[in-house]
């Protein structure tokens, strides 16, 4: 929603909804009731011709309740993938907008497989554009060629979540061979 201070580039004074209906617009509302005022102009300064557009109209906002926990559609390296280079940053994209502030190196992992225990160091990002959570090994992995390493995604309480709060229903985890 735009702040009060960038509605004057966006209408003209006449249209800009109040600050009253500014906050109530950042929230989900059944019903809400906006009129032009009288002798309301388009840019180019031409009045509203009576009858042009319903005065007043409603519209509703968000009064459904997201529900759905998200999932994870898009693996890289794929599960099982047997030529993964040793600098290979790790990705999982989920199937809708997710709370950054869950995506963390907690509920984001890397380990060798053989010993789960022994997590690699990385950095973990979020892009809330592309719903892409990465896995950034801050060094090359190491073992002997063809060590398998299983990267975890948290689910479930203390897990990842949508913004809506709901949880990845369960880890997910796979699994890949760096050369």
């Amino acid at each position: 929603m735009a702040s009060q201070e960038q509605w004057p580039t966006m209408l003209p004074a006449k249209l800009r909804p109040s600050h009253q209906h500014h906050q109530q617009l950042s929230q989900p509302a059944p019903n809400i009731l906006q009129r032009l005022q009288t002798g309301a102009k388009d840019v180019a300064g031409n009045a509203l011709a009576a009858g042009a557009i319903p005065n007043p109209w409603t519209f509703t906002t968000g009064t459904s309740t997201d529900t759905t926990a998200p999932t994870v559609t898009l693996l890289n390296p794929v599960d099982l993938s047997t030529t993964v280079c040793n600098n290979k940053t790790i990705s999982a994209t989920f199937s809708e907008a997710m709370d950054a502030t869950t995506i963390t190196t907690a509920t984001f992992t890397l380990a060798p497989t053989a010993t789960p225990a022994a997590l690699v160091t990385g950095v973990v990002a979020y892009d809330p554009v592309t719903f892409i959570a990465t896995f950034n090994p801050t060094a090359d992995l190491t073992g002997n060629p063809k060590t398998k390493y299983t990267a975890t995604i948290k689910g479930g309480a203390g897990g990842v979540t949508d913004v809506a709060g709901n949880a990845l229903a369960v880890d997910k985890a796979w699994s890949f061979y760096h050369r």
